[in-house]
């Protein structure tokens, strides 16, 4: 009886280190890296009665930015965005989403005419990193004070 149950065991031991196995294989599969043709940013908005949270988004040129839209009261509401020709509405309980390329920068607005609630997208040119990292430096070498001590 003893063996019987020593072999059980022994049988459901290896069973889970192999469905750990493959859980983890499938875990690593997920946490790689995607690769997209444009930068998705993933942006929550809540409609209310006193207007959007947040009211003002910002986003860099040639991003895809990705809208999910929900609302905190039962006042039907939407989300607007007339120059990417989008319409979400907002319902408390339920998230829509959708989706919009920018390839220009500028102000885009966002409403809901029902609600008379508004907000500001605003798209800007992507800051060049090198360029921003050698001003630095340069900065950094001009004001940077070396403490030495002196000879008496």
């Amino acid at each position: 009886m003893r063996l019987k149950i020593f072999w059980t065991f022994q049988f459901l031991l290896c069973l889970g280190l192999t469905i750990n196995g493959v859980v983890a294989l499938d875990q690593e599969e997920m946490m790689k890296a995607q690769k997209y043709d444009h930068p998705i940013r993933e942006v929550s908005v809540i409609a209310s009665d006193e207007g959007f949270y947040p009211e003002r988004i910002t986003g860099y040129v040639g991003e895809k930015m990705r809208f999910f839209i929900t609302s905190s009261t039962q006042q039907p509401s939407c989300f607007f965005l007339q120059d990417k020709k989008i319409f979400l509405s907002a319902e408390k309980g339920q998230v829509h989403s959708a989706e919009a390329y920018f390839d220009k920068e500028g102000i885009y607005e966002f409403y809901c005419p029902t609600g008379k609630i508004k907000g500001r997208l605003s798209v800007i040119e992507r800051p060049d990193d090198k360029k921003k990292r050698e001003i630095a430096s340069e900065q950094a070498r001009s004001k940077v004070r070396v403490w030495r001590p002196r000879d008496e």
